[in-house]
Formats: C-alpha cells, structure tokens, sequence
C-alpha cells in the first residue's frame, strides 16, 4: 500500500456502495503536467476510489465533477490469480471540496 496527501482530483459517480458497509465508491480523476519537445502538456489518470472514515459522511454530498483534495489516502492494488487482473484503488479517509 501506498500513501498519498494534498492531490487533487475531480470525482465522478459517487454513490454509497451497497456491498461495503460505510463507504462510497467513485471515480476520480487526476492529471499531471508533462514536458516534452512540444512544450508541455496534461496526461490524465482514471481511479476506482473508496471513502471511508472521515471521508465517508461527505462524500455522500459529492455529485459529478467535483473537486477535492485528498488530505488522506492509500492506493492498494490485488492481484486475483484465478482471474488474471490487477486491481488498483484508491482508499481515501480525508478529503476537502477545493474552492
């Protein structure tokens, strides 16, 4: 596992999860600044996040296209050998609306 703070991203489909008890799950979206022989340039990433603990009571209020910043999270990834896949997600436990 791997820890994050103070990033900021852009959330989509926040619903509470109806599998996991306190927590919602969403898709959040994040970008880096890259420089190459064009000049600079956005690449954007794509995560399955879950909320939990300090920051599942409000992510209930959160619709698409939001903005917050992460005070607190973990990314895990697990590999299911039966099915051959690597799942990544982004574990947030605190988080503010960005103004």
């Amino acid at each position: 596992m791997l820890q994050l703070k103070e990033q900021s991203a852009m959330v989509f489909e926040a619903k509470e999860s109806e599998k996991i008890k306190n927590t919602v799950t969403a898709n959040l979206s994040t970008s880096r600044k890259v420089k190459n022989e064009d000049g600079e340039k956005y690449e954007y990433m794509s995560w399955n996040a879950r909320f939990v603990g300090n920051a599942f009571e409000k992510a209930k209020e959160l619709k698409d296209k939001d903005v917050i910043t992460i005070k607190e999270a973990a990314i895990e990834n697990r590999y299911d050998k039966e099915n051959t896949k690597l799942y990544v997600n982004v574990i947030v436990f605190d988080f503010e609306m960005k103004e």
